[in-house]
């Protein structure tokens, strides 16, 4: 498969690991994408927060943050 690019464009969302997912939450939706098929994460809102699980998961893989 090819890998997918998650960006972050709203203000307030968080970025976190549940069994092999990435999870994305904001105030508006919520969504869940295995983390395996993460090629890169674009974060351009400001507030966004991140689980150390997350940033850990990503770097193991090597994909650009």
């Amino acid at each position: 498969m090819v890998g997918q690019i998650v960006e972050l464009a709203s203000e307030g969302g968080r970025i976190s690991m549940e069994r092999g997912f990435l999870t994305i939450s904001t105030e508006v939706r919520s969504g869940r994408v295995p983390i395996d098929d993460v090629e890169a994460v674009i974060a351009s809102a400001q507030s966004l927060s991140y689980s150390n699980a997350a940033l850990s998961a990503l770097a193991e893989r090597g994909a650009p943050w």
